[in-house]
């Protein structure tokens, strides 16, 4: 029939052509790898061989992908798996690529545009549970995103493939900006800054914050 295509049409349209999300995530794996071969810290080659890996699973799905099925929403949802993957390998080999931290460049900046002041009137209110709200909303970065994806997935795959080229591309930005500019945190910088941090073992949730901020 004439008219716009079906909405099976436009599912398996979007299914056999890679997306934009695919092309960011393999850029960004080829770029750190190139940088971990170049700089060869230490284990180097394991962390290449993981970020090849992510790549290979990457376009396995897209290959088999057929717009339906568990292949199909693997496909969707595979960013569950390859992006915490990537954080991680990040977290863990930023510093050993690039020692120099950007903390000081960032600490003026953030002074400069009142940063600082917004931490230091904040420890005029702040309680326990209060501090861990903050954590919290801090933290959810990742899956709020992905409960505002669900909807949209279920709408079709024409709604959900932009907002997972945007959550991607957007994620694998900020991990490269950390590479270009590592910075160990305001938390280990509270002489420097005049603000006390608050204590990262008073609560569970605090002591999560902590393990990732540290990795």
């Amino acid at each position: 029939r004439s008219g716009p295509r079906s909405d099976a049409q436009s599912g398996i349209l979007v299914a056999v052509k890679p997306w934009l999300s695919d092309w960011a995530i393999t850029c960004y794996c080829v770029i750190v790898s190139v940088l971990l071969a170049a700089t060869r810290v230490p284990q180097w080659w394991l962390f290449v061989l993981g970020h090849l890996a992510v790549v290979a699973a990457i376009w396995t799905l897209v290959k088999l992908d057929r717009g339906t099925g568990v292949i199909g929403f693997l496909r969707c949802f595979d960013l569950l798996v390859h992006i915490p993957v990537v954080f991680l390998m990040a977290m863990l080999v930023v510093h050993r690529v690039n020692p120099k931290d950007a903390d000081e460049l960032l600490g003026r900046v953030d002074a400069a545009i009142g940063g600082t002041a917004i931490l230091r009137s904040m420890t005029r209110i702040e309680t326990g549970w209060l501090n861990d709200l903050a954590k919290l909303a801090w933290m959810s970065y990742y899956p709020l995103p992905l409960l505002a994806a669900i909807p949209l997935y279920v709408r079709g795959r024409a709604s959900f493939v932009p907002l997972k080229n945007a959550l991607v591309l957007g994620w694998v930005v900020s991990y490269l900006l950390y590479f270009a500019m590592p910075a160990v945190g305001p938390g280990n910088r509270q002489q420097e800054l005049g603000v006390p941090q608050p204590d990262f073992e008073a609560s569970a949730i605090s002591s999560v914050a902590k393990s990732i901020i540290v990795a």
